[in-house]
């Protein structure tokens, strides 16, 4: 039952006060002779005492405080496994018989005052739609599965759990280590026992290659009940054989390798299959294959690092950028190596130069001229003066012998590219370099990625700043000894990952040329999987490069074997992207158009959108983990020949009805009854007083 109460800030003497002021209002207003009898003129009295003393009383400001109760009823959840080994591992009659008898034991419990809700692997859905149910998913996650149902239902009259699954998961951790506050019944599906099968279980291999050169495919082929069989192994593009192997499978539920090398001369990306033949008696050949996609690419982009002499910063350095397969980095130090002088670089680092002996002057001047990036290395040895005069960036005015020990600390507001806030707090905690003590200008157009702290005191020098206004791009690092960044990082924590990621980042990021088209198209992703949303990004510039909006793109896009399917849009400030549905796993070619001041640009490239196999890589139902899954949360487990004990079983449970209470405070002047009961009063009166000739 509802109940309230009436509160008010005031003094309660008040409310006594009120029904005196109503009182005296009505007793003045009614005392003398009237044309009506006294049984009307009482009446009226009493309508004119309860509406002054009403509107006395909400001149109070009093709250109600009501007090609401309702029953919460018992859920159980249907938790479905709706992925596609369900179905791998069933018969599609038995599947329809447990949906039948799921929708009957729905009906029983909705029939005894509970609640039943469904939830799947990738969404919520309601009970109507079990016998529609489609096994489906490409992906089993167990594990989020059931902490969805914790999640969606904490606070709540949750009264059990039914998981119908086949206990198969390739995402996500196994759901027994995790902790849950309801018990969960389970129904195990599929067939325990391992049936005859080959499988090509994982494939190796680098996803960038160069053109002309040897690259390997390890592909792991894993068989149950073929032992001592010989199976033939192709490696295949666009169809064609292009390299066959035969292996004997000599073990029994093991797993032997294959691995092919092959060369390709032609550029982009370049689609193979790993295929296992199928044999006899075999259960399913769903995951006889493994799709593979490498990009073939021209060749490195070439750094060149001249160097004053020999420096530990230099292996810092080489070692970052060796973990990067698509660069190539050359090291020059007068009178030690050789200069190649027929490579075109993409960026020249200098270390400690140019010096006051004037050291590869002309290699200086020769990289500082054309359109090659350069980044300086600033050290004892560098020749301030003249660097100032070879660079448009930084001006340093540095006092000769004077140094400072300054630690890096990072810009927050830099966003030429990502670096998490773990990585920041490493990178903060590097140990001093030691700069020149003086005044730092930074010019314009140019970007701090790091600044100069002393001690805690975070300055306005820069340590690490870069431009890149220009197609050629300039950076100038004001210290050097960055190799104890890199040894300090391992000794706390025995790796050296933020430091390779940063030092790479940082020269690819200067190593690439700046993209100045008016025009850009592009997919957000590389790399699709079927189960994802094909996004394309699109940008459009004015001659100021402004980003402008409203024009429309044509967009051709063409698969493997060239057919292309072509799409239109317009992009707007709210949304610049557009999303292309229905497209199957391979290569895709893709060409957009605009028409931008009476000229036609384009912009063009590749993606990929990769089928998922991974219900197919296991196909032997996981009872045990059921079992223990029910075990550790007070559960049942049963198989699925016995589903009539779980109806039965679910029948005769019984849930509680909880009831809750709500405190909710309005203002008295809100309430809308209140305000006719006025209106009614006040017009009662009126009616009365005119109908008896008051008026």
């Amino acid at each position: 039952m509802d109940k309230f109460k009436i509160l008010t800030e005031h003094s309660p003497w008040f409310i006594l006060l009120c029904l005196l002021v109503g009182f005296g209002y009505a007793w003045l207003l009614y005392q003398k002779n009237a044309p009506w009898n006294k049984t009307i003129n009482r009446i009226l009295f009493a309508f004119r005492w309860v509406l002054v003393t009403i509107l006395c009383l909400l001149l109070l400001g009093p709250f109600i405080k009501y007090f609401r109760n309702y029953l919460e009823k018992p859920v159980i959840v249907f938790a479905i496994d709706n992925s596609q080994s369900i179905p791998n591992g069933n018969d599609t009659n038995g599947l329809n018989v447990i949906k039948d008898k799921l929708s009957l034991l729905s009906e029983v419990l909705k029939k005894k005052d509970m609640n039943v809700e469904l939830q799947l692997l990738n969404k919520s859905a309601s009970t109507e739609d079990l016998k529609s149910l489609k096994f489906d998913n490409p992906t089993t996650n167990l594990s989020q599965l059931l902490k969805d149902i914790q999640s969606n239902y904490e606070n709540r009259n949750l009264a059990g759990t039914i998981l119908i699954s086949d206990g198969i998961f390739n995402q996500g951790i196994a759901p027994t280590y995790n902790q849950y506050n309801f018990p969960i019944n389970t129904l195990g599906l599929g067939d325990t026992i391992p049936r005859r099968d080959i499988n090509v279980k994982s494939v190796y291999y680098n996803k960038i290659a160069y053109a002309g050169n040897k690259f390997p495919m390890l592909a792991e082929i894993y068989n149950t009940g073929f032992k001592g069989e010989n199976v033939n192994i192709s490696l295949r593009q666009n169809g064609k054989v292009i390299d066959k192997k035969t292996i004997k499978l000599s073990r029994e539920n093991g797993i032997a390798e294959v691995e092919f090398y092959h060369t390709s001369e032609e550029k982009g990306l370049q689609h193979y299959t790993i295929e296992a033949e199928s044999l006899k008696d075999e259960f399913t050949f769903k995951n006889n294959i493994q799709h593979i996609y490498i990009e073939i690419i021209e060749g490195r982009q070439s750094i060149l690092l001249v160097a004053l002499t020999p420096h530990p910063d230099i292996k810092a350095i080489k070692s970052a950028i060796d973990k990067k397969q698509n660069y190539q980095l050359d090291i020059y130090i007068p009178g030690i190596s050789q200069l190649k002088d027929n490579i075109k670089y993409d960026l020249v680092i200098f270390h400690q130069l140019p010096d006051n002996a004037s050291t590869a002057l002309n290699v200086l001047d020769k990289y500082v001229k054309d359109n090659s990036s350069v980044f300086f290395i600033v050290g004892p040895q560098t020749n301030v003066n003249y660097l100032n005069t070879i660079q448009n960036i930084l001006t340093i005015n540095s006092r000769p012998g004077q140094k400072d020990n300054v630690t890096p600390s990072l810009n927050k507001d830099f966003e030429k590219f990502k670096i998490e806030n773990e990585e920041a707090s490493i990178i903060n905690a590097y140990p001093p370099l030691s700069v020149g003590f003086g005044e730092y200008k930074v010019k314009e157009n140019s970007d701090i990625i790091l600044y100069q702290k002393i001690g805690n005191t975070v300055s306005n020098k820069p340590l690490l700043v870069i431009n890149s206004n220009k197609e050629k791009k300039i950076g100038i690092l004001c210290g050097e000894g960055i190799w104890e960044w890199r040894l300090r990082e391992f000794q706390d924590t025995k790796d050296t990952k933020v430091f390779d990621e940063f030092i790479s980042n940082i020269l690819q990021y200067m190593a690439s040329k700046e993209d100045k088209r008016k025009f850009r198209v592009y997919p957000i992703n590389n790399q699709f999987l079927i189960s994802d949303r094909i996004i394309f990004e699109a940008e459009t510039y004015n001659d100021l490069y402004e980003k402008i909006y409203g024009q429309k793109i044509d967009l051709r896009i063409t698969d493997e074997k060239g057919a292309s399917v072509s799409y239109s849009f317009v992009n707007n400030e709210n949304t610049s992207r557009f999303e292309a549905k229905g497209l199957k796993p391979g290569i895709y070619k893709y060409y957009a158009t605009c028409k931008l001041g009476g000229k036609i640009e384009g912009s063009g490239g590749e993606f990929t959108v990769k089928e998922i196999l991974l219900e197919a890589l296991s196909t032997t139902a996981d009872h045990n983990l059921l079992r223990m899954l029910s075990s550790q949360t007070k559960g049942k487990f049963y198989p699925a020949t016995d589903i009539d004990k779980l109806v039965e079983d679910m029948k005769k449970s019984v849930g509680r009805n909880i009831i809750h209470t709500n405190e909710e405070f309005v203002e008295a002047i809100n309430l809308i009854w209140l305000f006719f009961l006025l209106l009614t009063l006040a017009s009662a009166e009126w009616f009365l007083r005119r109908y008896k000739g008051g008026y």
